[in-house]
Order: structure tokens, then sequence, then C-alpha cells
């Protein structure tokens, strides 16, 4: 009885598995990628007919409902800032900074405080493959100051604390003066 040699080489069936197995090794990266999108934008003061770019000013990035989603990052020397790699869905962005300069939330919504309520602000919906662009104008903050003093003397009241604060929750205001 004679033997026969068989081929050494791959069987058809195992050749088409590794075609398979390598074309998904290549296209899943491209595939996670195409999938997400991005937020960009700047950061800039309106001091009159031109904007200024707004170094060192910090951009949050939260969900719907508020939390955090990534590191927030810190405007460019051009004002520049930009978030990556985002799943869609609506996100909702937020300034911080102590350059002097009011806080807002996207798109134009003046933030009381130190608190910015994101939920008041416009979405931003991200959607596959998308490049959004969001853009800041913060205004100069203000400083009030003032001497609280008695009616009948004109003299100084020492140790009186005033409160500023909104009326209606907008940027119209009024103080108490309370010893």
């Amino acid at each position: 009885m004679a033997l026969r040699s068989r081929s050494s080489g791959p069987r058809p069936a195992f050749a088409v598995a590794r075609l398979l197995c390598l074309a998904l090794a290549i296209l899943w990266p491209a595939q996670a990628v195409a999938q997400t999108g991005t937020i960009t934008g700047m950061v800039a003061r309106l001091p009159g007919a031109s904007s200024i770019p707004l170094a060192g000013v910090t951009v949050v990035l939260t969900n719907e409902y508020g939390s955090e989603v990534r590191t927030p990052q810190t405007t460019d020397a051009s004002g520049g800032y930009t978030f990556t790699g985002l799943e869609p869905g609506r996100y909702h962005l937020h300034t911080r900074n102590d350059l002097g300069f009011t806080n807002e939330v996207y798109n134009d919504v003046l933030c009381w405080q130190a608190q910015c309520q994101t939920e008041s602000g416009a979405p931003v919906v991200v959607t596959s493959g998308a490049v959004l662009t969001a853009n800041f104008t913060l205004d100069p903050a203000g400083i009030v100051t003032d001497t609280v003093t008695d009616a009948a003397t004109s003299t100084p009241i020492p140790g009186v604390r005033v409160r500023l604060g909104p009326i209606d929750m907008y940027p119209a205001f009024h103080y108490y003066a309370y010893a």
C-alpha cells in the first residue's frame, strides 16, 4: 500500500478564518474611532468690537446629569480647548476661572457666584464622527465697594456685613446690610 503525502500548506477553511481575524483586527479600531465625536471651541473676552482670547480658563464637560465626564481642559494661549473621543450623547459645558471674568454655562448663561447650573445652558449633542464648536465670550466681573454709615451722623458703622444677591436669578442685584 502506498502512502500519500499531504500538503503541509494551510487548509482552505483555516485560511479563510485567518483572513477574517486579520480583517477584524485591522477594522475594529477604525470603527471605534468613527463612533465618537469632538467638542472644540474658544474662550474670549469681548472688550468692544473684537474678541481677545483668554488663556488659563478651565472648561468643564458634564453629562446630562451634571457629572463631569472628562478631565476639565484649560484654554491655551489662543483661548482654545478640545474634548475628543466623546461617546454620542448630550453634554453641557461651563467655565471656571480666577482671572477676573464671569463664568458661563454654554450658551451665554451667567453662573451665579461659584455655582453653574449646567442644565440651564444649551446642550451640545454629539453624534458619531461629529466635530462641534462651542465658544464662550466672558464678561469682566465687577467689584462692589461701599461704606455703610449711620444715617443721622454719617459715621461709618463697623462690623456690618453686606450681602449681594440676584433679583429672581437675573443679573440685576440688590444688597442687604446687617450687623
